[in-house]
């Protein structure tokens, strides 16, 4: 019995410290749609997120958020839920369903890289 239970306790342990997410930087670039390549990055200190920055670019390094405020808005209050949540599954919906989903996909992505370890840029093509 004693036997069972350390190998339960170890098990458990080990995959709440693969689950940590490692501290760096992790940035991720989706696939360009209607002139504007989306992006996000993301710092992990402590394991907790401290930072996220989701927005688009074009070709010419403009950044979306500059020139449309609904976007800019919608961006903001997204990256600011992530921080404050540490969750994207409690990330609300904004009236942008398009936006919403793209932020969660790319900060899913960089969760799962940043519990796995694996600092640096990445795309999503």
């Amino acid at each position: 019995m004693r036997k069972v239970v350390s190998v339960l306790l170890f098990l458990v342990i080990g995959f709440f410290s693969l689950a940590a997410m490692k501290d760096g930087s992790y940035s991720v670039e989706g696939r360009a749609s209607g002139g504007w390549q989306p992006f996000m990055k993301m710092t992990i200190k402590n394991e907790k997120i401290i930072n996220v920055q989701y927005d688009r670019k074009n070709s010419q390094g403009q950044l979306l958020s500059m020139d449309d405020k609904n976007f800019r808005d919608g961006s903001f209050a997204l990256s600011r839920s992530l921080k404050s949540t540490q969750n994207v599954n409690t990330i609300e919906n904004i009236n942008n369903s398009e936006l919403t989903n793209e932020f969660k996909t790319m900060a899913n992505f960089l969760i799962n890289k940043a519990n796995s370890g694996q600092t640096g840029d990445f795309n999503l093509n």
